[in-house]
């Protein structure tokens, strides 16, 4: 949909799924899990996904666009 790689395998996302009780933990609540893309220039892989919180999702989206702002200003 992206354009981004997707090569995520059923046994991983099996096994991350229950490791971290994501089925009964998603949601939209602060605490609720989500899956991420440790790297959003990478796309859906077994090495670049995991579980983390809708709050952490929303500090790293913001900490990006930050950063981004940052290297435009400075001009990298």
């Amino acid at each position: 949909r992206r354009g981004k790689e997707f090569t995520l395998t059923i046994e991983y996302f099996t096994k991350l799924v229950k490791e971290n009780d994501y089925m009964r933990k998603r949601g939209t609540t602060a605490k609720s899990l989500q899956i991420d893309r440790m790297d959003e220039t990478k796309g859906y892989t077994d090495d670049n996904v995991r579980c983390i919180t809708l709050r952490q999702n929303v500090i790293k989206y913001h900490m990006s666009k930050k950063s981004a702002t940052l290297k435009q200003e400075v001009g990298f």
